[in-house]
């Protein structure tokens, strides 16, 4: 049996988010609903501006001048929104409104303080500054047929993509085994010539997958270890 049902931590938590951007849409904006899309059944939804409005989901100092607020929305251009970016749950409207206020202040160097998991600086010998970071960096290496593209990128000797996230349940996995494309296996299957169908159709991912982790790309996996990192 197949359900869609969410794990009821998840679902506590979505909720809670969604309540406390409900109370905020009222704090911050009051009765300007001109500014938001109208919901045939407010609060089971979070709050979506307008088009007209899509600038006001990025967070900005009250005290920023006009030219301090056009440099912080300048730092994602219009045409890179992804299609919920007017959602308040956006994590590409979280992502610039975090980076794109730390480039235009100058304070990129307070990730510095950062650790990881492990208790190790989370951005090890990265050059944090104003000028090596860029938002939706696209990445073309991997010829995609819809180039991806990654949140936030520091460029430099050290280079770190970063990929945000707000209410997403888990992290992608490969759909080729939900489309009957793949058995969930890294083998020749289905009678093709590669043991990935993303190689056979001339996606590079297998070619970079050896250089950053110990998965070998001229042997067999199983299951794929790529399924469910994706």
């Amino acid at each position: 049996m197949v359900t869609n049902a969410k794990p009821r931590e998840y679902q506590d938590y979505r909720d809670k988010l969604i309540s406390r951007f409900w109370k905020y849409k009222q704090a911050k904006f009051g009765k300007e609903e001109s500014l938001f899309e109208q919901e045939a059944n407010p609060q089971t939804r979070p709050p979506v501006f307008s088009k007209s409005a899509a600038g006001w989901n990025v967070l900005i100092a009250p005290d920023a001048d006009e030219q301090e607020r056009r440099r912080v929305l300048e730092q994602l251009p219009k045409a890179s929104r992804h299609k919920w970016f007017r959602s308040m749950t956006s994590t590409q409207a979280l992502a610039q409104s975090i980076f794109g206020n730390l480039k235009v202040y100058d304070s990129v160097h307070l990730l510095n303080g950062l650790l990881d998991d492990q208790g190790l600086p989370l951005f090890d010998t990265a050059v944090l500054s104003a000028e090596n970071v860029s938002m939706e960096h696209p990445l073309t290496i991997l010829n995609e047929p819809v180039p991806a593209s990654i949140d936030v990128f520091l460029d430099g000797p050290y280079q770190v993509a970063i990929e945000c996230a707000l209410t997403e349940e888990d992290v992608a996995y490969c759909s080729t085994v939900t489309r009957a494309l793949c058995n969930g296996n890294y083998a020749v299957q289905m009678g093709r010539q590669e043991r990935c169908y993303l190689t056979d159709k001339g996606l590079r991912y297998w070619e970079y997958i050896p250089k950053v982790f110990s998965w070998g790309s001229n042997v067999n996996h199983n299951p794929c270890p790529l399924h469910n990192t994706f």
